[in-house]
């Protein structure tokens, strides 16, 4: 299984000045390869031999490591290999672009100075090859058995940042019987089909407007292209960043919370991009249903015996969970759930959860395999 590692780097000011030539340099050559591929048919193995003599012209490119530049070819012609697939598929083409100083921010060191390679994690300090030991901050511990396949180095609003690609082995959880439908939505973000506790929605975007507005004034008071201006620009965009980190925080730890307590985990199939072009598009993004349905995935998949199971989301807001009757009419209010037959009353959130449940039982039952599975 192949997992990723972020954390945080604190270069001295020479190895930030080394690491933001290595960064001009190779998107240098990612507008330089991709012009030449645009003169004349050339393919990546054939522009890495030419690699040697660039070297001989250039100088400065001496000064980055050969296993990065060569990882900048193998973008580019994954780039390419995308974009064939797109016009093959009759989707949009989307034609490899130059990349300008804010669209190129990271570049790659591939395998483990113990294979050959270009990069070395001992300590707190992380080796890079051309540029020296950089202390990097490891919040969380790799796994003793983790094999490193690349380290790619990322800079984001001034911070540098590290991401490790590892192979490790599956880690199996404790077994567990229970099994739960939730239901997301704007008021509260989960409610669960066992009656447990509903989760309220956080609203960080929400609840952060009124200073994120208050901070893009500001850049708009500057004058374009000052300094102060960059400066402004750089508060919002660490702004909406601590907005994104805590967003993630929360859905990272709620998910990881849901994995570890149920068996299976049955969920609506719900067709966010759609339904973000409603007006409730800026609350439901806020939500960030699509991401934490992502999580619940690959970390079942990580537990090896957990099941994250999708049902159809046509009538869970509509049907009694307790005699089955469906009508629009039974839905009073956003909140409130009356059944016109039964006279069945309860939170509405709580009774689409149920329907949700027996949904997912009644289609198992039946021996139905057209929901979307993630079973580890």
């Amino acid at each position: 299984m192949i997992k990723t590692y972020k954390y945080r780097l604190y270069p001295n000011y020479k190895q930030r000045l080394v690491m933001q030539k290595t960064l001009d340099i190779c998107r240098e050559l990612f507008n330089l390869c991709l012009e030449q591929r645009k003169m004349q048919h050339i393919h990546e193995f054939e522009q890495s031999r030419q690699l040697t003599q660039l070297k001989k012209i250039f100088p400065e490119y001496t000064q980055v490591c050969d296993g990065v530049l060569r990882v900048v070819l193998s973008q580019l012609e994954h780039a390419f290999q995308s974009f064939f697939r797109r016009v093959k598929r009759g989707q949009k083409s989307g034609y490899p672009r130059f990349k300008s100083e804010n669209r190129f921010s990271s570049f790659c060191f591939p395998t483990h100075l113990d294979k050959g390679g270009s990069f070395r994690l001992s300590g707190e300090y992380l080796q890079l090859t051309k540029i020296g030991n950089v202390k990097v901050r490891l919040h969380r511990k790799i796994p003793n058995d983790a094999r490193f396949i690349c380290c790619t180095v990322l800079k984001k609003n001034g911070n540098w940042y590290a991401c490790f690609d590892i192979e490790c082995a599956t880690t199996t959880y404790l077994k567990s019987d229970l099994q739960v439908g939730i239901d997301v939505g704007i008021i509260n973000f989960i409610t669960f089909s066992d009656r447990s506790i509903s989760i309220p929605n956080p609203r960080f975007y929400e609840n952060s407007q009124k200073q994120r507005a208050k901070l893009q004034r500001k850049v708009a008071r500057k004058v374009k292209g000052s300094n102060r201006r960059k400066k402004a620009k750089l508060f919002v965009s660490k702004f909406e960043e601590h907005i994104a980190n805590k967003r993630r925080d929360f859905l990272h730890k709620l998910s990881q919370t849901l994995v570890n307590k149920y068996g299976i985990i049955v969920v609506e199939d719900l067709n966010v991009a759609g339904m973000i072009r409603s007006n409730l598009a800026k609350y439901i993004s806020d939500c960030s249903w699509s991401s934490f349905f992502g999580m619940l995935d690959y970390k079942a998949e990580w537990a090896g015996n957990r099941q994250i199971q999708r049902v159809p989301a046509r009538y869970t807001s509509q049907k009694c969970s307790e005699c089955g009757f469906i009508s629009a009419e039974n839905r009073k209010t956003q909140s409130e759930f009356k059944c016109l037959s039964c006279e069945f009353c309860c939170d509405a959130d709580l009774n689409a959860s149920k329907n949700i449940l027996s949904a997912w039982i009644e289609l198992s039952s039946v021996n139905v395999t057209g929901s979307d599975v993630c079973v580890a």
